[in-house]
């Protein structure tokens, strides 16, 4: 919430490269949320992108996690 009102409401989601309606769900219920399940969440996000499942351009590749499911499998 303080980076929000620091920044913009854009610039945050350019930051995160979240969709608006997620960043505006979360923030509805940031008081319900400690920052220790915010920090959480992005490190499940970017341990994704580091794995390639989140593409550069903030896309899903979905060869990978079809992969990892016929491994499973």
């Amino acid at each position: 919430m303080r980076v929000k009102n620091k920044l913009s409401f854009t610039k945050v989601l350019e930051a995160l490269g979240v969709a608006r309606g997620s960043l505006h769900s979360y923030l509805s219920r940031l008081s319900n949320t400690s920052m220790r399940e915010f920090y959480e969440i992005m490190q499940g996000v970017n341990r994704l992108k580091a794995v390639g499942i989140i593409r550069e351009d903030r896309g899903i590749d979905y060869s990978p996690v079809l992969r990892a499911i016929a491994l499973a499998t």
